[in-house]
């Protein structure tokens, strides 16, 4: 089983310093979108694309999550750098002094076609690593992996397609088939988190940070 931070969640308070070598975590729930996602926090950019989206819950949610990371930046100043991610009832941010950043947060279905979408997305190896899971383990693990490629990709700025998400290779199991505790890709360091029941999340940070805050807003 690949290892999972455990996240406690601490209120963020005004007078809150984003040290060097801190990653920022912040989790929020989407219900929240018509009192934290203030309109009047995004740019002109982001009212205008807010404007176009049909779906109210999905426009909701590009509110409330760009909402916050404009407060996040205006809050720490430069240099900082952000990614963005929403799942379901979650919207899930990280912000950092050094870059890249990346994080992604997903609900963990099992009535998905996760075997097929494990050859598809996945390295060989994971794929293969993943079939060898027992039953009970394989959802959270395909999830696992999952988020922790979303992260990398947003963090690495990899272009979309199925053959470069399989490229970036989480992990490569040793010959027993173990996992190693510790995940660097290509100079970024891979962690999970639970953002709530069912919910699973990962980010994607350099190597060089030393410690995670997981945090609400106030």
């Amino acid at each position: 089983m690949i290892p999972v931070e455990s996240a406690f969640w601490e209120q963020a308070g005004a007078q809150d310093v984003l040290e060097d070598g801190v990653l920022e975590v912040w989790r929020m729930p989407a219900d929240l979108a018509a009192r934290a996602g203030d309109a009047t926090r995004l740019v002109a950019e982001e009212r205008a694309h807010a404007e176009r989206m049909r779906d109210s819950a999905r426009r909701g949610q590009f509110v409330a999550g760009h909402a916050l990371l404009n407060t996040l930046r205006a809050t720490h100043g430069a240099p900082l750098f952000t990614s963005l991610s929403h799942s379901g009832e979650w919207i899930v941010a990280a912000a950092a002094r050094r870059g890249p950043v990346g994080v992604d947060v997903e609900i963990m279905r099992a009535d998905r076609p996760l075997e097929r979408l494990s050859r598809r997305f996945f390295a060989p190896e994971e794929h293969a690593w993943l079939e060898r899971v027992p039953a009970e383990e394989r959802v959270q693990c395909f999830y696992r992996l999952w988020t922790a490629k979303e992260a990398l990709f947003k963090a690495l700025g990899m272009p979309a397609g199925a053959a470069h998400f399989a490229a970036r290779r989480v992990f490569v199991p040793d010959a027993a088939g173990d996992v190693p505790k510790d995940f660097i890709v290509e100079g970024c360091a891979v962690g999970w988190f639970f953002a709530a029941p069912g919910y699973l999340g990962a980010y994607a940070a350099p190597s060089s940070v030393s410690r995670v805050r997981f945090l609400s807003p106030a």
